[in-house]
């Protein structure tokens, strides 16, 4: 009974330091069993993208998604919910989050919401990688960004990726930024990727208050 208690302790001691690697093997859109318990599983074995994000947002650092080669579509609605439970994918915490490849591992919002919505939840700031992934065909009216929403004031690169088909429908000052949006003062960073096909009234490609690097 103590060896298992250590066991436990030693797990979420890992945990709470950002040890995790998240391999999600399954291109359903499913939620997690239970968020917080260090496991991505939304039943016996099966880890989805959704999934893994939940448990990456729950525990502080650098925990690691990987995502193989298939594509990965958004199908629960319900935009306006910020913990990954429903519509866009929210990443809460620091994230480095990687495809297989752009042409192969392919994250598509369903055109029910955008794509990526990076948001800080325990610490001030964020720093989130997204790379070699293709996000397509998220979408969204009268707000901010369709591919990527960059909503706070830490780092986001996006490297070794295509951002496209994305689209923000509408005519107010809100409806900037198809492929990538900020309403922080971050960085931005974009290395060897595609922008095409995305469409807003400001900023089809890519509408971004703070620092960019292109």
């Amino acid at each position: 009974m103590l060896r298992s208690m250590l066991v436990l302790i030693s797990v979420f001691a890992a945990l709470e330091a950002g040890a995790a690697t998240f391999v999600v093997n399954s291109t359903s859109d499913q939620s997690d069993a239970v968020p917080g318990n260090g496991a991505c599983s939304v039943m016996a074995g099966i880890c989805t993208l959704r999934a893994a994000i939940q448990e990456a947002n729950a525990f502080a650092g650098a925990d690691v998604i990987q995502i193989p080669a298939g594509t990965y579509t958004i199908s629960i609605a319900g935009a306006g919910e910020e913990n990954a439970a429903t519509g866009d994918l929210d990443i809460r915490d620091d994230l480095p989050l990687e495809g297989a490849s752009a042409g192969t591992t392919i994250i598509d919002g369903g055109a029910l919401d955008r794509v990526l919505h990076v948001q800080p939840m325990n610490v001030a700031t964020l720093s989130v990688t997204v790379r070699d992934v293709t996000l397509r065909n998220g979408a969204v009216t009268n707000i901010y960004g369709a591919g990527i929403l960059h909503a706070d004031d830490g780092s986001l690169l996006v490297e070794d990726a295509i951002v496209t088909d994305n689209h923000v429908s509408g005519v107010t000052v809100d409806t900037i930024g198809g492929g990538i949006a900020a309403n922080g003062t971050g960085s931005l960073t974009i290395r060897r990727t595609s922008l095409t096909g995305n469409s807003a009234y400001r900023g089809a490609a890519i509408f971004h208050n703070g620092p960019l690097q292109l």
